[in-house]
């Protein structure tokens, strides 16, 4: 099996997905106090012609960065790209309750992406399956995380702990649990990358840096579901 570590060092391909250690390395107990209602996708706070930028409204999440820099630096490379995501207050996204992976992407061959999670409540699951692609799926055309939701296997699902910090690579597939509505959530992802995100209308400017934007297209809205079971 390839370890999180093993493969951090091959180019991203569906094929792996049937030989992942599906290990998820834990970081420790992180505490914090949360701020009230914060919604930050994507924020660029470090390329690799700037350094750590981290300004005011993420300063809760300093010692946590600090921390998975360290940790970068002992299990995998330091990629040049960091990002923050940071979800507090009433839970507002409508599809990270689906199965999915983050950082799949082969437009640009690349090595994986690390990502590290922490909530303060309704812990992330993960599905403990691999997944053998089929010869004719594509990921330049195929959306991975519809195949996913269409072939899961709920009986390997498994909750991680709330309140400490986990790494992920693309190869771990993952969701938020489905919640009531007007829950109260507290969430952050930093995101160590290899090459830049594409930074669309739905990504956090860092109010410190001074960024192109790509656009307002998403990518993942050109791709299509692969003929799951049920429609073939």
């Amino acid at each position: 099996m390839l370890s999180m570590i093993s493969r951090a060092n091959l180019s991203i391909s569906p094929k792996i997905y049937a030989e992942a250690d599906l290990s998820v390395p834990c970081l420790g107990a992180y505490n914090c106090t949360p701020p009230g209602d914060q919604y930050i996708l994507r924020m660029p706070i470090k390329t690799p012609d700037t350094p750590l930028t981290i300004p005011d409204e993420l300063s809760w999440i300093r010692p946590a960065i600090e921390r998975c820099i360290d940790y970068q630096k002992i299990a995998f490379d330091v990629h040049p790209y960091i990002y923050a995501t940071s979800r507090c207050g009433i839970v507002r996204s409508v599809t990270d309750d689906e199965w999915h992976v983050d950082g799949f992407s082969v437009r640009i061959p690349h090595v994986p992406e690390q990502d590290y999670f922490w909530c303060d409540s309704y812990p992330t699951e993960v599905l403990r399956q691999r997944f053998d692609f089929p010869e004719d799926f594509c990921g330049l055309t195929h959306n991975i995380n519809d195949y996913f939701q269409d072939h899961a296997d709920e009986s390997k699902r498994e909750s991680l702990h709330p309140g400490m910090i986990y790494c992920l690579d693309p190869y771990v597939v993952h969701r938020r649990p489905t919640v009531p509505e007007d829950t109260r959530r507290a969430f952050f992802r930093i995101t160590f990358v290899p090459i830049p995100i594409r930074v669309d209308s739905n990504s956090t400017p860092n109010p410190l840096l001074s960024l192109p934007r790509f656009g307002d297209e998403d990518i993942r809205t050109t791709l299509r579901r692969y003929p799951s079971k049920r429609e073939a």
